[in-house]
């Protein structure tokens, strides 16, 4: 869910998706009315749940390192 969330951070740092004052959505240029998209078929959503299914695959296949938790520091 954390995964989802960045991909989200993501999309807004890139301007890729812009939140209007009147809510609504405006991916890469394509206004999305708020009265008229569903979250499951949003565009954005769709990349976010598909990037981060792919990212925590990835993070997943990584060997086991160091935590934090475990730093004497």
């Amino acid at each position: 869910m954390l995964i989802h969330e960045l991909i989200h951070v993501k999309q807004f740092i890139k301007k890729e998706l812009i939140a209007t004052d009147s809510k609504d959505i405006i991916w890469h240029g394509d206004r999305y009315y708020d009265h008229q998209t569903k979250p499951k078929t949003a565009p954005w959503e769709f990349e976010a749940h598909h990037d981060g299914k792919r990212l925590a695959k990835l993070i997943q296949s990584i060997p086991d390192m160091p935590l934090l938790a475990n730093s004497k520091e």
